[in-house]
């Protein structure tokens, strides 16, 4: 990917660092059934690079990785072998299922180790998903060195190397690009988030124990902020966060938003640490109990990925019992005492500038115009679109873009629908001019000057003609 050399503050010089931003991409996806051995647990660990240039950097995840992993245990090696040779469900380099399935781009908390989520992600990919994830890795060159992606140059890297590794499975034939879901975990919900706010294939988010819940979270998001994303949104968290702020989704007011609180839980039950408890239960730390015992934990992670995927199924596979699959694990797991609070906000209908000129532009006036009634008239619709604004996307068409007939539709647009302008005339001669259509350009110029005589607009253009 790409690589940035930090400069010396000193020297102006770039610190030394790797040849290129290297980028590790695991990826699971449905296989055809095979009698080959599956995977342990530690072969997502113990990952080894074609490329030896990136020996140093590939040895410095893994070390984090092994250490993240198995920290907590009481250090014996029978105890940490329980969880580092357990058999997963994944078998390396399987044959994939010759057929589409939709995209799931996980994005990982902060600092996270790369294997935090692996029951979740082989969930999801045997259930007909690709899943796709990264190292969340500094910014700099040295990306060895320092793995904290929290400065703004970090986290808009995050999304840019999760770009790039996308586009190293363009060429997969079993990935339908135009169907893709994130996932974010802790401040990985940022990055899923931002990633949704202007690639239009993202159709749904999940969020786990998000930044997007509190301020901190909320100040990364004003920078790309789009208050008109038309998304799915499932945001499952901690009833306890600390500092919970909700101006996020409750602002997002044109997505279908599922907010779920867990009664009991700690940030690790968003990632497979809670798992992980249940094989050593008798070594899980002190800190890891004061909200909930080792069972809750385990209940709460197989929560999130029963309503994960039902979500998804919902959201990418428009399955039609998926909703009720989704609601009942709610109610069941309110009663359980897992679920403390939930609540579903249904998308206000909203269209826009963007949305008619569109219509406009491609599928012609008759169709916009079709649209237009249909939701001007309707009240469950926000209907966004002025004069002005449409205005302002006709002259983009004529300046930027140089596509001067589609320009004159949208002005005909507004012509035939609002109260007579004399911007819009104005902006129908002009075009007309550049088409060398002097005289359907004077018959716009003289209705002008019969409104006003003194227009220095059409008079100009008038001139101009001459």
């Amino acid at each position: 990917s790409r690589i940035y050399h930090t400069p010396n503050p000193v020297t102006g010089q770039p610190f030394p660092g790797e040849a290129a931003r290297p980028v590790r991409i695991f990826v699971w996806y449905p296989a055809v059934p095979s009698k080959v051995v599956k995977m342990k647990y530690r072969d997502y660990i113990n990952v080894k690079p074609a490329d030896k240039r990136f020996d140093d950097y590939n040895t410095a995840l893994n070390d984090f990785d092994k250490w993240a992993t198995v920290n907590w245990t009481d250090g014996k090696d029978s105890s940490r072998n329980k969880i580092l040779l357990l058999q997963v469900e994944a078998i390396n380099d399987a044959k994939p299922i010759n057929e589409k399935f939709p995209l799931i781009v996980h994005y990982a908390g902060a600092n996270s180790r790369r294997n935090e989520n692996i029951p979740l992600w082989e969930y999801l990919a045997s259930q007909g998903y690709v899943v796709i994830t990264i190292p969340e890795l500094a910014a700099g060159g040295d990306v060895s060195m320092e793995m904290w992606p929290f400065s703004v140059t970090g986290r808009e890297t995050q999304v840019r190397d999760m770009e790039f590794a996308m586009s190293k499975l363009h060429n997969s034939p079993n990935i339908d690009f135009s169907n893709i879901g994130t996932i974010g975990y802790s401040f990985g919900s940022v990055y899923a988030m931002r990633m949704a706010m202007y690639n239009f294939n993202v159709k749904a988010i999940a969020t786990f124990d998000g930044n997007v819940n509190n301020k901190n979270g909320q100040n990364i998001l004003e920078s790309f902020y789009n208050p008109k994303i038309k998304v799915d949104w499932l945001n499952i968290y901690r009833a306890k966060y600390g500092e919970l702020d909700l101006k996020v989704f409750e602002t997002l007011k044109y997505t279908n938003r599922y907010r779920i609180a867990y009664s009991n839980a700690i940030h690790g039950d968003f990632e497979d640490f809670a798992m992980a408890c249940s094989i050593l239960p008798n070594q899980v730390p002190a800190y890891a109990l004061n909200e909930r015992d080792v069972a809750t934990a385990k209940k709460n992670y197989e929560t999130t990925c029963e309503l994960t995927l039902n979500f998804f199924d919902k959201s990418l596979k428009n399955k039609t019992d998926a909703q009720k699959k989704f609601s009942n694990i709610v109610e069941t797991k309110k009663k359980e005492g897992i679920i403390k609070e939930y609540e579903f906000h249904k998308a206000a209908k909203v269209i826009d500038e963007d949305d008619l000129a569109h219509i406009i532009i491609y599928y012609g006036i008759p169709e916009a115009e079709k649209i237009y009634l249909q939701v001007k008239n309707d009240k469950d619709y926000e209907v966004l679109i002025t004069p002005a604004d449409l205005l302002v996307m006709a002259k983009s068409l004529r300046m930027g873009g140089r596509r001067l007939d589609k320009s004159n539709e949208v002005l005909f647009f507004i012509e035939r629908n609002f109260p007579e302008d004399n911007n819009v005339l104005i902006e129908l001669a002009r075009n007309f001019i550049e088409l060398n259509k002097f005289k359907e350009a004077k018959k716009y110029l003289d209705k002008v000057l019969v409104a006003d005589k003194q227009n220095k607009d059409a008079l100009e253009l008038i001139r101009v003609m001459k």
